[in-house]
């Protein structure tokens, strides 16, 4: 009769239920990744007076600064030509 502490009577199941390769038939989640010539990387630190940023506040409406101060520079600008 084996000891209490011996593992040999116990057997591993043959089957995994889940396999290491991944099935090619499953999809990713997320959208995919833009290409590097359109992603946003770059950063543009300004400093503005809290009059200047109120009168940007007071014009973005619901829209983010960014978003806001990003589409005044394109739109009445010619630097995103």
């Amino acid at each position: 009769m084996p000891s209490k502490n011996d593992l040999s009577a116990y057997q591993l199941k043959p089957n995994k239920i889940l396999s290491n390769t991944p099935n090619k038939e499953t999809k990713t989640a997320g959208r995919k990744p833009l290409p590097i010539h359109e992603k946003r990387s770059e950063t543009l630190v300004i400093k503005l007076t809290p009059k200047e940023m109120n009168a940007i506040d007071g014009k973005r409406g619901l829209a983010d600064r960014a978003v806001y101060v990003r589409h005044v520079l394109g739109s009445q600008t010619d630097l995103f030509v």
